[in-house]
């Protein structure tokens, strides 16, 4: 019977992976970039600057300023829409990853990405299309294998020396690839800080559908994966579930990067599922909790960065990580937990 749910799960897996090579294309990528950026710029230099409202009559505001209000309205629930769906998923990964030991899997995924992408401008593919897709899709897929197959047997190397040998590898491969490009200082930025601009209601969409697949994949076999996570021992089968759970993960790594950047898509993963497991050992109470703590955080970010002009991904990860302060001074004040279920 396990074997027949991993088929399922791996069919699930390989559904997904068919719709984001369907759907995820630059069509979607780009459908809003420069519309934003602009819109973002108009607002705080005419709508928020009292010079100009002292010298226009009101009729003339009212004019001037609907429309611009509208896409601003538009732009921060495109923001929000998004960011809601991440968080449901990365918040439950990182619980899992928190609870493994294996805290820098995500970051090594992301780096592998990264790495990809940047792979792919160097023999010619443009940054944020399809088969700049599906070269970090590629670069994900040999690292789901490889955290999935290589486990140290000597107690004195823990996973993480593994896990943090690969990102080493991963990152340093990166900037030699990108020292040797035109634009490598750019588009290596770019994978650390992702891009605001990308987001756009169509990438909404697609996102936040391969999400609910891989969510629905995830709670169907939830006690499957939570009897790994929460079992020390070396149990039959668990390779092969240990490479799916990874390889959902890398999905969703290769979904956020390009957007949020490699260091947002940890903060995504890490912070909210952190204050989660900080409050409760409960699986749903955590998610919980870690979805509307990181939520807090991402709109507090999200308001900062559009009121002060100031980088996008930068500002929601340490909006973040004030919270995860703010949480962890809170947890220090109650009585320790008691154990719970899952």
């Amino acid at each position: 019977m396990n074997v027949q749910h991993q088929k399922w799960f791996l069919t699930g897996i390989g559904a997904v992976i068919a719709l984001f090579a369907w759907l995820h294309t630059p069509a979607f990528a780009q459908g809003a970039g420069s519309d934003i950026d602009a819109l973002r710029n108009a607002a705080l230099s005419e709508i928020l600057t009292e010079n100009v409202i002292e010298k226009t009559t009101e009729s003339e505001i009212t004019q001037k300023q609907k429309p611009q209000i509208d896409g601003i309205t538009n732009f921060f629930a495109m923001q929000i829409c998004l960011l809601a769906v991440v968080l449901i998923l990365h918040t439950y990964t990182g619980m899992h990853i928190i609870r493994r030991g294996i805290i820098f899997c995500d970051l090594v995924l992301d780096q592998l990405a990264a790495l990809g992408i940047v792979a792919g401008i160097s023999i010619g593919i443009k940054y944020g299309t399809a088969p700049s897709y599906m070269m970090a899709m590629g670069a994900t897929f040999v690292g789901c294998i490889l955290l999935a197959v290589i486990k140290p047997r000597n107690k004195l190397i823990p996973h993480e020396a593994i896990i943090g040998i690969m990102y080493g590898m991963a990152l340093v491969a990166s900037l030699l690839l990108a020292d040797k490009l035109p634009t490598g200082g750019t588009d290596l930025k770019n994978t650390l800080v992702g891009s605001m601009s990308w987001v756009s209601w169509p990438l909404v969409g697609v996102t936040a559908g391969i999400y609910i697949i891989l969510l629905l994949l995830h709670y169907r076999f939830r006690s499957h994966i939570i009897k790994y996570t929460e079992s020390d021992s070396s149990v039959e089968g668990r390779t092969l579930w240990d490479f799916l759970f990874f390889l959902s993960q890398g999905i969703i790594t290769i979904l956020i990067v390009p957007v949020a950047g490699v260091l947002l898509a940890y903060g995504f993963l890490m912070i909210p599922a952190a204050i989660g497991v900080m409050f409760t050992r409960k699986w749903k109470e955590g998610l919980l909790i870690g979805w509307l703590s990181g939520m807090g955080g991402c709109i507090l970010g999200l308001f900062f960065s559009y009121r002060t002009d100031s980088p996008y991904g930068p500002s929601l990860l340490l909006a973040m990580g004030l919270v995860f302060l703010v949480a962890l001074f809170i947890r220090t004040l109650l009585p320790t937990a008691k154990g719970g279920g899952s």
